[in-house]
């Protein structure tokens, strides 16, 4: 699973997300706004080295294998599309 933040440009887009949710292929959830691409609150330097931390203890897939795992969606999502 991937989360992605999104904004979106107009009601014909967001009754398409709707419509992908209905299908079950997406969840729509609401956004985390302490999200560091989004402009906020300056990180502290402990805040920073605990991200780090549970970073490096994240699991990881190869390149090779996300790449594959996004072609197999973006097929899917396509095929809803068109």
């Amino acid at each position: 699973m991937q989360t992605l933040f999104v904004e979106i440009s107009d009601k014909n887009a967001l009754y398409e997300l709707q419509s992908l949710q209905t299908k079950k292929l997406i969840r729509i959830v609401e956004p985390n706004m302490e999200s560091l691409a989004l402009p906020g609150k300056e990180l502290t330097v402990e805040e920073l080295k605990t991200m780090i931390n549970n970073t490096e203890k994240s699991k990881t897939i190869s390149l090779q294998q996300a790449e594959k795992k996004w072609q197999v969606k973006k097929k899917k999502l396509q095929a809803l599309i068109h």
